[in-house]
């Protein structure tokens, strides 16, 4: 079920929602890590690696080009925000190259992304069917390895993929979180494997510091600089969030997460795997002239032996086949996206422009990528050359594809390109020109051959193959393309993107969470407790983990306008706004001092440090603070309040939460009208102490209606959906979309008794020993106690912690009295020439004329006026005869006619410039209309152009029509 807001936002970007949106950020950021797969990755590339540089211009290379991947990766998210959709890249160039460079760029980006898409699939497809030769091979040393049979079985895995791609959308999504896991696990435990069972390990020397050049030609530092193919063709593939995007709740932060995220990773992961492998080669030689296809399996065998070393690369295999699911789950999305702005001309792109009715998977891209892989692997029967190019095709085709749009919008687009929420502030444009400049470099890199003397067999045919798709895509461009192909088509009216936001105004839609996520989310929120738990070793990997999810929200640089500050606590808001809050952005958070008027969250107690937003939680903190004790000499907690900024009247606010254990300690959401001089205020609140309630106060009247919420035992360890709605004619509390409360004015007794009053919402967390002690100090006194299982414990000055996942507040309900329609133009309202003519006729003036005549100013052009209502005057005098008008005298001077003194002193009398801004001669503005044309066309349903606002402005048409446009 896809998020209203998603679909509004797709809705304005053209689309209609046709995916099930079933992914979050585990999946879309999985989509991408298993495309990378650092496992395939060094599995396949590191022989190639000891020839060119070494272990240490591995070292090397993996550094210097994963930080310029990063720096891709940055530049390609920041995009993505903005423009979330299944094109991806080359809807990213449609949209930044505007009109005259848009359907150019994006043409050959779609081309460049869809070659090289398949083109990678059809050497993973090989690279497989090497591994489990290698396996075969392993076992069988007698058997044949030909070049028939790696293809024959490469054919079968992309079958296999294809189908996997044919199921349902769940299927992929689990296929996808097997795949982080794998990756991940599979990676440690390789690693773990080749240190304990390797004879002898490699000295640190010969990892960092050891080079080779077997390339044929005597530069080392060339050598170096072709290892750097290595991590760069590892690097690939981390568009495939954009192109599950459609797919993805919250797409416009989480699938720019997922393009860098997995890249950061990949760096982290993909290096430890690195290091892992060196330090347990054997025989550099050995492994290099090995008889397998797949030359990781000698150092699997030399370092670990027969057992474990199949046992190793059945894990690189399922990692592999992971990554060509993925592979093709991103590759059809985009040829999909692209038949649906019809790229592959209007007939065929209709036919492909197709999901399957049930499942609502594109079958027929998911098996037209597949089969095109298929096709270019039939080549591998006949050459192991045509196969090398294929794997070119894929390398140069994603490559070109990722800097074209980072190209157009740090070049075309660089002043008119409206970031998304995730994006990079002020450092933008500075990594947008170091991408760009690494991706040119590597660019010629990859068309230099990496081996000398250069013969058919070691020929790189990188440059040959962008000269075949370049002189492709331009021929079919200018021979029939150009004519048809403009960008993006718009599938969606303005009248449907209406509706689809009245509809999400309406709506509050549940979360969507898998098991995966649900158990990554929960996990990332026992920072303190977990810490304290684990061993030495494991809170290293939870400190790693933590690095790596702050690591992934550094493009979340935000710039903000200089605003006036807020109003303190219950003195001011800003007015109500929907939104909801993943709590990954630290920024959407500030102190009392610090808010401005936008602010979503504000942290309103003193010490500011005890609400923090932590691994994609808020989570609000209470312990002893310099051991306080309050006036009657007992120990009190110092708690936390977080408010949401904007002000609560009618709506729903929903929230996911966890509250603290602990008797005493009360975890709260509350809605309160703070009104000035009133002990006692509208509240509605959800409250946990020793059971979850619903309460609420009216106004005036200190009496709590609190309710037991049965069956809700596991609130404190377990998060829940929690919502409150409220409406001018009922109250209702619900969890986990169930309701569990409701009151109205009836129910209630009267409106007396009912809490209608708007104002502040805020999660809390206290100690009730503050309601225990000393009425005289403004405290409640005794007697609630009872109420929260207290006192609270201070035994070995423990921190009580309540984490909200997320929250959403959605302004307004349907039963809200609507405001009043703006009134209508004056209906008699008539212009200065009929006015006047009118009463030269003889016409009785009415009241309504004589108003119009002074609104309009007539007097300017009949300086003489009409009279007054109660004694008119005589008819006034025509204007002088040498007297013309603008139109006459802009005439006349383009004509080449001498103007007169009387000319200029009638353009100036007729205020002229407010229709010919550039002076005598210049052209009128082209699109200019009257403010009644204006109106009218609005009115009959056309789309107001900017020249239109413009005019309304110029014309002060606000003066005839009170009520807009």
């Amino acid at each position: 079920m896809a998020s209203n807001d998603d679909i509004v936002r797709l809705a304005k970007m053209g689309y209609r929602q046709e995916f099930k949106r079933g992914f979050t950020l585990i999946h879309n950021f999985g989509v991408s890590f298993s495309h990378i797969s650092i496992i395939i990755g060094v599995g396949t590339l590191l022989s190639y690696t000891l020839l060119c540089g070494g272990p240490a211009g591995a070292i090397i290379g993996w550094f210097v080009v994963s930080f310029l991947s990063l720096m891709v990766a940055l530049s390609m998210g920041e995009i993505c925000s903005a423009y979330p959709t299944a094109g991806g890249l080359y809807y990213w160039c449609a949209k930044l190259g505007g009109e005259k460079w848009g359907p150019i760029s994006a043409w050959y980006t779609g081309w460049f992304n869809l070659s090289g898409e398949i083109g990678g699939l059809a050497s993973g497809g090989f690279a497989v069917s090497g591994m489990m030769w290698s396996v075969v091979l392993l076992w069988n040393p007698d058997t044949e390895v030909s070049l028939a049979k790696l293809t024959a079985t490469a054919e079968c895995v992309l079958v296999f993929c294809g189908l996997m791609n044919s199921i349902t959308d769940e299927v992929i999504a689990h296929v996808t979180e097997f795949s982080v896991f794998i990756h991940l696990a599979g990676t440690v435990f390789i690693i773990a494997v080749l240190l304990a069972k390797a004879p002898v390990l490699q000295s640190s020397s010969f990892v960092f510091t050891q080079f080779e050049n077997q390339t044929g030609q005597d530069s080392m530092g060339f050598a170096v600089l072709l290892g750097f193919l290595f991590p760069a063709w590892t690097y690939l593939g981390y568009d495939a969030s954009a192109h599950v995007s459609e797919e993805t709740h919250n797409s416009h932060t989480e699938a720019a997460k997922g393009v860098i995220l997995s890249v950061v990773i990949s760096i982290i992961a993909g290096f430890v795997l690195l290091l892992g492998c060196l330090y347990s080669i054997q025989d550099v030689d050995a492994v290099l002239s090995s008889p397998f296809p797949q030359q990781i399996m000698q150092i699997f065998v030399d370092a670990a032996g027969q057992n474990w070393a199949t046992a190793l690369m059945v894990i690189v295999m399922a990692a592999s086949v992971c990554c060509i699911i993925c592979a093709v789950t991103a590759n059809s999305r985009m040829m999909y996206a692209f038949a649906r702005d019809a790229g592959f001309g209007h007939a065929v792109s209709k036919f492909f422009y197709w999901s399957h009715p049930t499942t609502k998977l594109p079958l027929r891209t998911v098996w037209l990528g597949t089969g095109v892989a298929m096709i270019l692997t039939l080549a591998g029967f006949g050459s192991n050359v045509a196969l090398s190019a294929f794997a070119s095709i894929g390398t140069i085709g994603l490559m070109t594809a990722y800097i074209i749009p980072t190209i157009i919008k740090a070049f075309v687009a660089k002043d008119t390109f409206k970031p998304g929420p995730i994006h990079l502030g002020p450092f933008s444009l500075i990594v947008n020109y170091i991408a760009i400049a690494w991706v040119c470099f590597l660019f010629v890199l990859l068309c230099l051959p990496s081996f000398y003397p250069v013969t058919a067999l070691n020929l790189n045919y990188a440059s040959i193959m962008i000269s075949f798709i370049v002189t492709f895509t331009t021929l079919y461009w200018f021979l029939s393309a150009k004519k048809w192909f403009k960008g993006p088509i718009t599938h969606v009216t303005e009248e449907e993107i209406a509706a689809l936001e009245a509809e999400a105004e309406r709506l509050n839609p549940a979360p969507f969470h898998s098991p995966l996520h649900s158990l990554a989310l929960a996990s990332a929120a026992m920072h303190v407790p977990l810490s304290r738990s684990l061993s030495p070793s494991g809170a290293a990997l939870a400190a790693l983990a933590a690095a790596c999810a702050a690591a992934a929200t550094l493009p979340a640089l935000v710039s903000s306008n200089a605003l006036p500050s807020i109003e303190k606590f219950g003195r001011g808001q800003p007015a109500c706004r929907s939104v909801r809050d993943d709590f990954d952005n630290a920024w959407t958070m500030a102190t009392v001092d610090a808010a401005t008027w936008d602010t979503t969250w504000v942290n309103e107690e003193w010490p500011y440090e005890h609400a923090v937003i932590e691994n994609g939680h808020l989570v609000l903190r209470m312990n002893l603070l310099n051991n306080y004790t309050n006036p009657s000499g007992k120990n009190e907690g110092t708690g936390a309040t977080v408010s949401f900024n904007p002000f609560f009247d009618t709506g729903k606010v929903c929230f996911s939460m966890k509250a603290s254990p602990g008797k005493g300690v009360v975890s709260a959401f509350i809605v309160s009208s703070f009104t000035p001089n009133q002990p006692v205020d509208d509240n509605l609140l959800w409250e946990w102490v020793a059971t979850a309630q619903t309460n609420y106060y009216a106004y005036g009247k200190d009496t709590p209606r609190a309710q037991v919420v049965s069956g809700l035992k596991d609130y404190a360890s377990q998060y829940h959906t929690y919502c409150v709605e409220r409406c001018t004619d009922f109250v209702a509390w619900s969890v986990d979309g169930k309701e569990v409360r409701r009151i109205t004015p009836t129910s209630v007794g009267g409106v007396a008794n009912f809490p209608n009053r708007g104002g502040k919402s805020a999660f809390n967390i206290w100690d009730d020993t503050y309601f225990q002690c000393c009425p005289g100090h403004g405290r409640r006194g005794p007697g609630y106690t009872t109420w929260a299982s207290g006192p609270t414990s201070w035994s070995g000055n423990p921190t009580y912690e309540m984490y909200v996942d997320w929250a959403e507040v959605s302004c307004g309900c349907a039963s809200d009295p609507k405001p009043p329609p703006p009134p209508p133009p004056p209906p008699t309202a008539r212009s200065c020439d009929t006015i006047h003519a009118a009463y030269a006729a003889g016409t009785k003036l009415t009241a309504q004329d004589y108003s119009d005549w002074n609104t309009w100013k007539c007097s300017t052009w009949f300086p003489g006026g009409i009279g007054s209502p109660s004694t008119p005057p005589p008819p006034p005098p025509p204007p002088p005869a040498t007297t013309r008008s603008c139109d006459s005298i802009h005439t006349a001077y383009a004509a080449g006619t001498t103007l007169t003194a009387q000319d200029y002193s009638d353009w100036a009398s007729w205020k002229c410039s407010t229709w010919y801004p550039g002076g005598i001669g210049a052209a009128p503005p082209p699109a200019t209309r009257s403010c009644d044309s204006i109106y009218n066309a609005v009115k009959g349903g056309a789309t107001k152009t900017q020249q239109d606002v413009s005019d309304w402005d110029a014309w002060k048409c606000s003066l005839y029509y009170p009520g807009g446009i």
